[in-house]
């Protein structure tokens, strides 16, 4: 029959095929047993190890017995349960109403019951909660969890640590490798280790909310884009330099022809070589001062336009190359490819992620980075721990695929301040959420996601 649009059957516990009735994928199922029934204790026993307890079943147990609380002790029961059994008191007409649930029966976990409400005929059905489930179900009276996070403190629970090498992986028998597996195996109840979200892991596994934002790339420091030479030759061109050299020259021609003519004519026993008027020229560039002063005019004019030209070149010389020391480096690495022809190094933390990463990748440009400058045959030396790969980066020429949260403490403490302003970092792509993770149909879900 329908009631409300809603299909309705009366069954009997004891036919066959009862179960196949309870079962659902998606649909929720409200289920009301008459408590008083025979066997309906082996029945209760019988739907605890079929998971009919679960947050798609909803239950309402009548009964003229308080006793049928203790129906439950041997019942699977966990802290997901919705189970409302109904107690009739003849002398008041009113049916009290009691919530019954268990943290978790297979971990050694405490029957709980509490009164909730109450029902009868003339103020009907009441047995609203104004506090979330989860909050009143928050103690977990001390149950053991195996689990990789510290939950205790908010759930009254103890927890059995276990530690893996591995976030989980496929292996060649079908199965997953580390913390995957040991969920797969029911060997750990849940693990708050985040972990990334794969397709091939959400068919043995329940994924939970985003607790982590994983970001990572390569971290290097700015290659310097001039040498020492290049710092005092470069604010000048090649042809200012030719130019100046010619000058050079000419001065140099100016000043013999200058001093030997006065020489010449005033009868001077003054030194006039070409060593010497190589000299003269050399230090009026360098702003040095003459020995002497010509007497004639054509050597005073000449003296004058050489000591004009050297005094312009010199203050746009000196300021050009101040900027160029004080200018920051531009970085010109800004993405895989420019990273794949730069001059550094390459390494990456050794991870199971990073290599897995490698190994499975479609970029083309991040499989010839990773071929060309990290992987090398029967050597794994590019593949180091946290603080070798930042060390390496600390002196330069080295570019290091890590998380940056896990290194930016190292980096703090290990790096000058000099070094810390020349570092950058490529990513490989954007920050992505990590999330929590759970048995395939865990009932501690919804209470630890609350």
């Amino acid at each position: 029959m329908l009631l409300n649009t809603r299909p309705v059957s009366i069954l009997n516990i004891n036919q066959p095929g009862i179960y196949e009735n309870l079962k659902t994928t998606h649909r929720q199922i409200g289920v009301i047993l008459d408590g008083d029934c025979p066997k309906s204790e082996e029945f209760l026993i019988a739907c605890g190890h079929r998971k009919f307890f679960s947050v798609k079943h909803h239950w309402l147990i009548t009964t003229f017995s308080i006793s049928i609380v203790e129906k439950f002790n041997n019942v699977n029961l966990n802290i997901n349960v919705d189970i409302h059994i109904a107690i009739s008191n003849a002398k008041t007409l009113n049916w009290t109403i009691i919530d019954v649930y268990n943290p978790a029966f297979e971990r050694g976990g405490t029957l709980n019951y509490t009164k909730v409400g109450y029902y009868n005929e003339k103020q009907g059905y009441n047995a609203r909660s104004t506090v979330a489930k989860y909050w009143t179900r928050k103690n977990m009276t001390g149950v053991t969890f195996k689990t990789m996070a510290t939950v205790n403190a908010f759930c009254g629970c103890s927890m059995d640590i276990t530690t893996t090498k591995s976030w989980g992986y496929p292996t060649p028998n079908g199965s997953f490798d580390g913390m995957v597996g040991a969920l797969q195996r029911k060997a750990i109840d849940f693990g708050c280790s985040p972990m990334f979200v794969r397709a091939d892991r959400t068919k043995v596994i329940d994924y939970g909310r985003s607790v982590w934002s994983w970001k990572a790339g390569f971290i290097f420091r700015s290659p310097k884009d001039r040498t020492p030479i290049e710092i005092f030759l470069k604010p000048l061109s090649v042809s200012i330099w030719l130019i100046t050299g010619l000058l050079a020259i000419l001065s140099i021609i100016i000043f013999k022809i200058a001093t030997t003519f006065e020489r010449n004519k005033y009868q001077y026993n003054k030194e006039t070589s070409w060593s010497l008027c190589t000299i003269l020229t050399l230090g009026v560039f360098c702003q040095q001062g003459l020995p002497s002063t010509p007497n004639m005019s054509c050597g005073r004019i000449a003296t004058i336009s050489i000591f004009l030209l050297s005094v312009i070149i010199y203050q746009f010389y000196s300021a050009s190359v101040v900027s160029n020391l004080l200018m920051k480096p531009t970085n010109k690495i800004k993405t895989i490819k420019d990273l794949l022809d730069s001059p550094l190094k390459v390494g990456a933390e050794d991870i199971i992620y990073t290599r897995d990463l490698f190994a499975h990748t479609k970029d083309k440009t991040l499989v010839q980075l990773y071929y060309k400058k990290i992987y090398g045959k029967g050597n794994t030396s590019h593949f180091l721990t946290a603080r070798e790969g930042i060390d390496l980066v600390r002196k330069g020429g080295y570019a290091f695929h890590t998380e940056a949260a896990k290194v930016y403490p190292l980096i703090e403490t290990t790096f000058s301040d000099n070094a810390i302003c020349e570092l950058n970092e490529v990513e490989l792509f954007k920050i992505k959420d990590l999330y929590g993770s759970f048995q395939k149909g865990s009932p501690f879900r919804d209470m630890i996601e609350t």
